[in-house]
């Protein structure tokens, strides 16, 4: 379990009151789901669950292409690159990679996104907003990836492998890194 500060700002009380549990989109996205399905609505489908996480919503196809991420299975193609994806929506998103379309637009500067999550960690640039902090040190960041790959070094895990040897790496940007410096490729 991965374990963060909330900023001081958030702090009150005792050290031990102010640890926070901190969880995966998934997972805040489906307490969200299941605790507005604690209150029945009129006419509501039936909460659908995913057996392998805590993943639930009413749509059996949402559903269906969330089991998908778990299984590896990835039916939609890019026409353009040949790369594969587990849900429409994410080769949606990756074409825009080849069009150059960026339909998310700052308010405050010239930035244009091709995701709307781009976008909201953009704007943290402007409000200096930095959610997102370690329990271990002082580090903070506004960017949930920042958070993952920090606190790697506390852990120690190296989930990226060399295919060419025995190296590991924290990230993917440092694997990269060993393979064009050992083995010479790009």
């Amino acid at each position: 379990m991965l374990w963060f500060r909330p900023t001081i700002a958030e702090s009150s009380g005792t050290p031990s009151q102010n640890k926070v549990h901190f969880y995966s989109r998934w997972a805040m996205d489906s307490a969200k789901k299941r605790s507005s399905a604690a209150s029945p609505k009129a006419g509501r489908k039936q909460l659908l669950s995913c057996h392998l996480c805590p993943y639930t919503t009413n749509l059996r196809r949402s559903l269906k292409d969330h089991v998908l991420t778990h299984t590896g299975e990835k039916r939609f193609e890019c026409k353009v690159c040949s790369m594969k994806f587990a849900l429409r929506f994410t080769l949606k998103r990756h074409m825009r990679t080849h069009t150059g379309e960026k339909p998310y637009k700052c308010e405050q500067c010239p930035y244009r996104s091709a995701s709307s999550s781009s976008l909201v960690c953009h704007m943290r640039n402007h409000t200096g907003d930095k959610p997102y902090a370690c329990a271990t040190c002082p580090y903070l960041t506004s960017r949930y990836c920042d958070i993952v790959k920090h606190l790697r070094i506390h852990t120690g895990d190296k989930p990226f492998k060399c295919d060419q040897c025995t190296y590991a790496a924290a990230s993917q940007s440092t694997l990269n890194r060993h393979i064009r410096s050992m083995h010479g490729k790009k």
